[in-house]
């Protein structure tokens, strides 16, 4: 059909368009005062760009209708969009999901009216327009993508902050115990745990279980007590805790009983490095401005003491 000849000809134009000047299309879109500088017409590109679209869309206008031009425009690569950031990747995944989106839709056209209009009591359909049922998969093919896709997805989404809460709630674990330790306690009771966690009861239970497999806190006379790796973690969180209630006095107008709420959602996001630049910063100090001592930087968070201590060990060459 002639259709198709055309629509093989502009797919052709498409993808020697998309070979012969990927480099050039990429930095002219993300940065089109660099491609100008670096000698890329970037202006040229665009309209290039834009001239090859509506030569695309005027042929897919003529072949199958408004419908499947707008769904094959915009969803092939929005679908890709919730799977990669990369460029040539997601150019990739369009395709597939462009060709997973025809192939399935031809085929349910041809397959699926005639199943489900018999039993609905109309054996005279026996099948529907090819663009629309394409249409149709290609959206199914994005909520699908949108439901899982392990980044952008919905759940993937919920994942992560179920297991970024879980995560804060096993590092407050920690602080709390570690602070207890340092008020001369050899432990902490299950009840006190549950008086201070009160609305994360399941969350807590995980929490106490992972520090547990995780070698970070045993079981002792009085309840939970730390172990050495534990203690060394809940050092550097504690720690964190401190340098930052000592950055926010230092810098900001912030009321004393107002650090330590701050704090305790900084700290746990605050890795080694930014340590050590924090205490580098408030030169070293010992105690936060509570008169709470700073615990010393646990050695394996700091890799400088470590690299001094191994070149102690192997002396001077």
């Amino acid at each position: 059909p002639v259709a198709a000849v055309v629509c093989a000809v502009v797919l052709v134009l498409n993808v020697l368009f998309v070979l012969i000047l990927f480099k050039e299309l990429r930095i002219s879109t993300f940065d089109p005062q660099m491609a100008t500088a670096q000698g890329i017409p970037a202006w040229w590109l665009q309209y290039a760009v834009m001239g090859l679209t509506a030569l695309t869309l005027v042929a897919a206008f003529e072949s199958v209708g408004s419908i499947l031009v707008i769904a094959m425009l915009i969803v092939p690569a929005a679908t890709a969009s919730l799977l990669t950031d990369r460029l040539g990747v997601l150019l990739t995944i369009s395709l597939i999901v462009a060709a997973a989106a025809a192939t399935g839709g031809h085929v349910a056209a041809i397959t699926v009216p005639s199943i489900l209009f018999s039993r609905l009591g109309y054996p005279m359909v026996q099948d529907a327009s090819t663009s629309g049922m394409m249409a149709v998969v290609a959206g199914l093919l994005f909520v699908a993508t949108l439901l899982v896709a392990p980044r952008y997805g919905i759940l993937g989404r919920m994942l992560s902050r179920w297991r970024l809460g879980v995560r804060i709630v096993r590092e407050d674990l920690l602080g709390f115990v570690f602070r207890a330790e340092e008020g001369g306690l050899r432990g902490v009771s299950t009840p006190d745990i549950q008086a201070t966690f009160p609305r994360s009861t399941f969350r807590l239970r995980l929490a106490l279980r992972q520090l547990e497999r995780g070698g970070l806190v045993r079981q002792s006379p009085i309840g939970i007590a730390l172990t050495d790796s534990g203690r060394s973690e809940a050092r550097e969180l504690v720690r964190s805790h401190r340098l930052w209630e000592s950055y926010m006095a230092l810098h900001f107008q912030v009321p004393d009983d107002h650090l330590h709420s701050t704090a305790e959602r900084v700290e746990h996001y605050i890795d080694g490095e930014f340590r050590r630049e924090l205490a580098y910063e408030l030169d070293q100090p010992a105690v936060d401005p509570h008169g709470q001592s700073i615990p010393v930087e646990s050695p394996k968070a700091d890799p400088e003491s470590n690299a001094e201590g191994a070149q102690k060990q192997q002396g001077p060459e």
